[in-house]
């Protein structure tokens, strides 16, 4: 053969396995698809250096259409599939570390990952986006990639739409407000897919049988479907709604995604999630996310159910104890069950605080509603719920100790059929009474409680139940109101718990920051007091702004701050003023909530409007005698933010606690403690005990819907087989089997020619062409077999019935 020759047959070749016009119309639908959901992704930008998952993912569908078209076994496929991918997202990878020679960029990259695997091993939280990018272009290059192999290879349309639909669901549940275009695009193109699978997969067996159809059968069949996904398209968007406008399933799984937030948030860097999750999402990990954009979007409506109350107000959803260099997280709770009141006979008589009653109205579906927002520390709520209280703040006495009546309490402390009322109604002199803690024998071991002048220190109120959009709740808090002079006699005496907590800082601060709290108020002798409000003072000063550049990796946040970019906003200037506080061994925390004042009132109902951008976060200082107390480092904000007393021209008298009508004063149920009361719990939203990942909902939901499908399937196989001989049945499935192996009956074909070929591929399986005979004894000469035949027929069936599964389960990756 000449090499003319030799070359015209291998263009030849070439042309006819990847220039049918028919695999290119096939694969303008799927890159349609995929487009739909790539294009949505880049769109969303969920971080700040979003690699080009479109530039990916038109590599790996090309790469699925040219190893399809192939004789490569499916293994073999997908290793190269992985090889190939590991290079794709290594080059990705060099071009999102920056600018740099190859040996810069490469050092670069180990050190990012090195460091992120050193945070995701300790403890710690990552403000660098790298890794997640870098997964997520793996990620694409392995959807796209079994996309398009399911397409191609299994004529799999719905197989391979799944894990972009999947991908689409997450970024219209945490990024989107309307549906874009392009997921419109990705629902026609996938509907169209669908049609084109199924078609191509009858054309690849009408070829192999020799059987003539249209020449043009797929154009029209993609324009009688592209007609019908329009008009199922125009009348989903125009439809009403009807009594049941969201699927309480669809909400459900929208929620249950909220909480991956919660378990790769930490390692993440800074993600730009804000539809559902604003800017806090009062969960256990709280990064700092650079840029954002506060929004108008009203989240709460809260009304002050005092007419002496006006001025500003902090709402606070939830405290953070641990600064790590990425952001902040929740210390160890102690979480206790509150019911009707909270706070025992605490009053507003003290001169260390101000009762303030109010009323919160949850506007939207938005994680809000996962928490109760309370002015101050809480005193009590109308919602049952669960407090999760700073470890160590609350003392447990035991049940034999002094101080107890000794009528109630034998050296045992078995106090049989005493009621946990009784209990707390008898702790010693000084004492509230929180919660009982029992043995397995019901007996008393000990009794949870605060100092009577003491609040119990609450770090998060989570409802027991999610607070929905137009749900209410009344909620009493005691905001502190201490004159400074008596805040400045407080000393240094902190207790353990505070000490433990509140004073720690990472090794990795930088000195300099150390030195930077020594200069600004290090010299100041006068008390704790001055050298919070030095502080503060310093930190207004730093310019207000939300356009705020990402931190360096392997950077510390508060250390960029302070020194280089000297521009952020509420997290970092608050942050910053607890990490200088705590170098001056003065205990402090962050609070994030909400901050309103009269600026957020609408006239109409006399509620404030709680918006987006009255997300806040403030300083918490803890001063011996007082407990904590709010300081503002912010300057787009007054320093002194709290509420004051309104002149209305008339004397009300001074109300506390009792005096406000609907709020239970007495302890109400008693507060059982959890199984582990000392076990560190998240900072937000959640019950306490074990609550199911996203992971594992996931995996269930896949088991239950494989499990349908199955139940189905043999439903539907026994009754179409219902009614016919046993001899019959056993051909009938025969048939189906070897049919969906891809070896089905050839046009015309007699049973007992098609049971020789059967035996021809399944030599070690006997008398096959018994069956062949049986059943046309029994459908044409309607003679059925007697009991001996029936079970020597029964035995032939079961000897091949385990074959034919086995070429079923192996169809997927052999060449079609």
């Amino acid at each position: 053969m000449s090499q003319a020759t030799l070359t015209r047959s291998l263009s030849g070749a070439l042309a006819e396995r990847y220039l049918d016009w028919e695999d290119w119309l096939t694969f303008a639908l799927a890159l349609g698809a995929m487009l739909g959901v790539t294009v949505s992704l880049e769109d969303a930008g969920w971080s700040s250096e979003m690699p080009s998952l479109t530039l990916v993912g038109v590599l790996a569908l090309l790469f699925a259409f040219g190893l399809a078209r192939t004789s490569v076994h499916g293994l073999a496929a997908w290793a190269l599939m992985a090889l190939t991918g590991a290079a794709v997202t290594l080059w990705q990878t060099y071009v999102m570390v920056g600018p740099g020679g190859p040996e810069a960029r490469l050092d670069a990259i180990h050190f990012r990952f090195q460091r992120w695997f050193d945070l995701a091993f300790s403890g710690g939280i990552s403000n660098d986006s790298l890794p997640f990018n870098v997964i997520v272009v793996g990620v694409t290059w392995l959807g796209v990639f079994a996309f398009g192999w399911a397409v191609y290879r299994w004529h799999n349309g719905w197989l391979g739409l799944i894990p972009g639909g999947l991908a689409l669901f997450l970024n219209l549940a945490f990024i989107n407000d309307a549906i874009p275009f392009a997921v419109f695009m990705f629902v026609l193109c996938g509907f169209l897919l669908v049609m084109r699978t199924n078609l191509m997969a009858g054309i690849q067996r009408w070829r192999a049988e020799g059987v003539d159809y249209p020449p043009l059968i797929s154009l029209s069949f993609l324009h009688y479907t592209f007609w019908a996904g329009l008009l199922l398209l125009a009348a989903a968007w125009i439809a009403p709604t009807g009594p049941f406008p969201t699927p309480g399933l669809v909400d459900s799984l929208t929620q249950r995604f909220e909480s991956i937030t919660v378990h790769f948030v930490r390692l993440a860097g800074p993600l730009r999630v804000n539809k559902i999750v604003p800017v806090h999402d009062y969960t256990a990990v709280l990064p700092f996310q650079g840029s954002i954009e506060l929004r108008e979007r009203e989240l709460l409506a809260v009304r002050v159910d005092d007419p002496t109350i006006g001025g500003s107000l902090l709402l606070r959803g939830a405290v953070y104890d641990q600064y790590a260099s990425g952001g902040w997280k929740a210390g160890a709770r102690q979480e206790i069950e509150f019911s009707d009141a909270f706070a025992g006979d605490a009053t507003a008589d003290a001169a260390d605080g101000r009762v303030v009653p109010i009323t919160v109205t949850v506007e939207a579906k938005s994680v809000v509603g996962t928490v109760l927002f309370t002015p101050g520390r809480p005193l009590s709520a109308t919602v049952p719920g669960e407090a999760r209280v700073s470890s160590g703040s609350i003392t447990e006495i035991p049940a034999v100790s002094d101080g107890w009546p000794r009528l109630l309490f034998p050296d045992d402390g078995n106090v049989a059929g005493l009621s946990d009322e009784e209990v707390l109604a008898s702790v010693p002199s000084g004492w509230q009474g929180l919660y009982v803690r029992r043995g397995d024998d019901d007996a008393v071991e000990a009794v949870g409680a605060v100092r009577q002048s003491e609040l119990p220190d609450v770090a998060v109120l989570a409802p027991e139940e999610r607070i929905e959009e137009g749900e209410s709740y009344s909620i009493v808090g005691l905001v502190s109101d201490i004159e400074p002079d008596q805040l400045r006699r407080s000393g240094a005496t902190y207790p353990q718990w505070v000490r433990n907590t509140y004073l720690s800082l990472p090794d990795d601060v930088p000195q300099r920051v150390r030195d930077l709290a020594g200069e600004v108020a290090g010299g100041l002798t006068t008390s704790n007091y001055d050298r919070v409000k030095a502080v503060e003072t310093y930190l207004r000063d730093f310019p207000v702004g939300f356009d705020v550049g990402d931190t360096p990796p392997g950077r510390d946040t508060v250390d960029y701050f302070l020194f280089e970019s000297r521009e952020g906003y509420f997290d970092y200037h608050a942050s910053a003023m607890v990490v200088l506080l705590r170098a001056l061994e003065i205990p402090s925390r962050l609070a994030v909530g909400f901050v309103v004042d009269t600026e957020s009132l609408d006239a109409k109902n006399g509620a404030q409007v709680v918006r987006d951008k009255n997300a806040y976060a403030w300083v918490e200082v803890y001063f011996p005698g007082q407990g904590w107390v709010e300081f503002n480092p912010s300057p787009d904000r007054p320093a002194e933010l709290g509420p004051r007393e309104l002149e209305l021209g008339v004397d009300l008298p001074p109300q506390g606690l009792s005096d406000i009508p609907d709020i239970p004063v007495s302890i109400g149920p008693v507060f059982p403690i959890t199984d582990d009361p000392t076990a560190g719990g998240s900072g937000g939203s959640g019950a306490s005990g074990f609550s199911p990942g996203p992971a594992l909902w996931i995996a269930l939901g896949a088991f239950g819907v494989l499990a349908g499908v199955a139940v189905t399937g043999a439903l539907s196989w026994r009754r179409s087989l219902a009614g016919l001989p046993q001899s019959q049945q056993m051909w009938e499935k025969t048939v189906r089997l070897a049919s969906w192996a891809g070896h089905p009956p050839a046009p015309g074909q007699t049973p007992v020619a098609f049971a020789r070929d059967l035996a021809r591929r399944h030599r070690d399986v006997p008398h096959i062409d018994d069956l062949a005979g049986a059943y046309s004894r029994s459908r044409f000469g309607h003679k059925d077999s007697d009991p001996e035949e029936a079970g020597r027929l029964e035995r032939v069936w079961r000897n091949l019935r385990g074959p034919l599964i086995g070429e079923v389960l192996r169809r997927p990756w052999r060449r079609s």
